[in-house]
């Protein structure tokens, strides 16, 4: 399975040009299977107003057409409002029409007292691959990732900052390597006024081993190919997760 990861600078309140200037890197992309947008890619996180939030239909029937349009399932966070509450919502739409989502978990910072967290794992099976949905400051929180073997790839839309890169390369890699899994981070680049991006999306194997990174925190195209046999064959040559502690999570 082919993976296009697209490493994206947002502007602040111009959400019709975001989509404008995502829609000129997806053209480089040619035949993919997926396209794994960063969090928020529409409009950064310093800007979840009435404005924004009015506008997440649009963004949302943008992302339908783009996985129509080239055949390949697309992922990315979108700011929502759902009833009386806001999500950080990653969706995750195939070409076929079908659509999940997954409502970030863990609130980082500012996001606390504007999102509401989310409360359930959602793993989307697609091609054959086993895709569990996490969102940025989930990455910090092994007990929440942790692979129960429902699992082949974390699949990661992320806003990290600059200033902790070194934190995301390490944590990337070791989620991979603790859960025998793909990990794919689609990360963000530039400003957006606020806040510097570190860019640096990666694509981890189960062995931990680094198959594809940008390594820097420009706009940036990042392909890979991953398959469930390189899981199942680390699995089986190191069975470490049947040695896993059990753990509960209250929730």
């Amino acid at each position: 399975m082919k993976l296009s990861l697209l490493q994206t600078e947002t502007y602040s309140g111009n959400i019709e040009s975001n989509l404008r200037k995502v829609e000129c890197q997806i053209k480089g992309v040619g035949n993919t299977d997926m396209i794994v947008l960063p969090e928020l890619f529409a409009t950064p996180l310093c800007r979840l107003d009435d404005s924004v939030l009015n506008c997440s239909p649009m963004v949302m029937e943008w992302m339908r057409k783009v996985s129509a349009f080239h055949h390949a399932a697309v992922a990315g966070s979108v700011a929502v409002r759902d009833g009386s509450q806001v999500f950080n919502r990653l969706f995750f739409i195939s070409p076929d029409g079908t659509e999940h989502y997954y409502d970030k978990r863990h609130a980082f910072g500012s996001e606390k007292g504007l999102v509401s967290e989310g409360s359930s794992r959602v793993v989307v099976s697609y091609g054959g691959v086993r895709f569990m949905l996490a969102v940025c400051y989930d990455l910090r929180f092994p007990v929440w990732l942790r692979n129960r073997g429902d699992y082949d790839c974390l699949l990661l839309s992320a806003n990290w900052p600059a200033s902790r890169i070194g934190a995301w390369l390490s944590l990337t890699q070791a989620r991979a390597i603790e859960n025998q899994c793909y990990v794919v981070g689609a990360n963000s680049a530039g400003s957006d006024g606020v806040i510097s991006y570190g860019g640096n999306s990666v694509v981890f194997d189960p062995f931990g081993r680094l198959l594809a990174s940008d390594g820097h925190s420009k706009e940036a195209l990042v392909e890979v190919d991953i398959s469930p046999t390189v899981v199942s064959d680390c699995r089986k040559r190191f069975p470490v997760l049947s040695d896993a502690d059990r753990f509960t999570i209250d929730i």
